[in-house]
């Protein structure tokens, strides 16, 4: 399978993105919302036949809010286009299929997405049934994951989660081979209890990776968020002030990080100052999926968790300081 959204749009990434699916040639291609910019009208959709209307037989949609634009019509002209492939129940706004051992859920948060739904009843009534028998197991297809790193899906996310939360925390997800997780987190990390066998671990040899490598990569992804003003508490950046004033000296990237790494696996903390007016709760999701990326991206390591502690925020006053008249001139 390959899973894409954002698809034909003025800058014609689809262009190359359509070659490339062809390459694959994968058995669906899913489209996760906003295949085609700006507004989903029929006019938009032409530029979508240029790239990837030659997948259409082998494509499972999604909406996103793009497709819901008012220029698109009621109901949008999505429906129109992909009418072939969406199922007749539910006026093709939400569905489920299976893909050998996989069963895949399109979930649509243009709509009612409430606990109440319609729509997270027949989620609710789906799940459990699930990975019986020649059900594929569990995995979801919305256009807006349940939890955002920006500010532009987060209205879109926070309905996503008025639906079963078992959906996201993963109470009945499976994996292909048939064991099923046991995690019950209430965040958006996956924190399995034993981790599997790992990548750095093989027959012709291990990789250690060593804590002051997590630390820099933790310390570096951290800082890339747009929000974090700085790592570490009071004392510590004091000293790390002191410290960029020596000629010669480096600022510490580990500071306000502390890690505990083990063979396969790595817990994360973090001592941050946030900026005046952000969220922190939305700072700090960001902080964390990005530190999680860039970790377990760079290193083969699972992260278990990334525990983020705000201790102050930065004001814009604070950048003044105190300026001395000079006493001789």
């Amino acid at each position: 399978m390959t899973i894409a959204g954002d698809i034909a749009r003025s800058l014609r990434g689809d262009l190359e993105t359509g070659p490339l699916v062809q390459r694959i040639d994968p058995t669906y291609a899913l489209v996760a919302g906003d295949e085609a910019y700006e507004d989903g009208t029929a006019a938009d959709h032409t530029q979508y036949d240029q790239s990837w209307a030659q997948f259409k037989a082998k494509t499972r949609p999604t909406p996103g809010n793009h497709d819901y634009h008012p220029a698109a019509g009621s109901p949008p002209y999505y429906y129109t286009y992909f009418a072939a492939q969406l199922p007749g129940a539910n006026g093709g706004q939400y569905y489920a299929f299976d893909v050998g051992r996989w069963r895949l859920y399109s979930l649509n948060c243009e709509i009612d997405c409430s606990a109440s739904s319609a729509q997270a009843a027949c989620l609710r009534n789906d799940l459990p049934t699930a990975g019986a028998g020649n059900r594929g197991d569990p995995l979801t297809s919305p256009s807006i994951d349940p939890f955002s790193l920006g500010t532009q899906g987060e209205s879109a996310a926070h309905r996503l989660r008025s639906m079963p939360p078992e959906l996201y925390r993963g109470e009945h997800m499976s994996n292909p081979s048939g064991s099923t997780s046991s995690d019950k987190s209430s965040d958006q990390l996956s924190t399995r209890e034993s981790a599997g066998p790992s990548d750095l671990q093989t027959s012709k040899g291990n990789t250690t990776i060593a804590d002051g490598v997590v630390q820099k990569i933790a310390g570096v992804s951290a800082r890339e968020v747009s929000g974090v003003y700085a790592l570490g508490g009071g004392t510590a950046r004091t000293i790390g002030a002191i410290r960029d004033r020596i000629p010669g000296s480096s600022q510490s990237v580990g500071q306000g990080v502390a890690v505990e790494v083990g063979e396969r696996q790595a817990a994360i903390d973090l001592d941050l100052v946030a900026e005046y007016g952000v969220s922190m709760v939305e700072l700090s999701r960001a902080v964390r999926r990005n530190v999680i990326s860039a970790v377990e991206g760079m290193t083969g390591l699972e992260v278990t968790e990334v525990n983020v502690s705000v201790n102050d925020v930065h004001l814009p006053s604070d950048d003044q300081e105190d300026v001395q008249e000079p006493r001789v001139q």
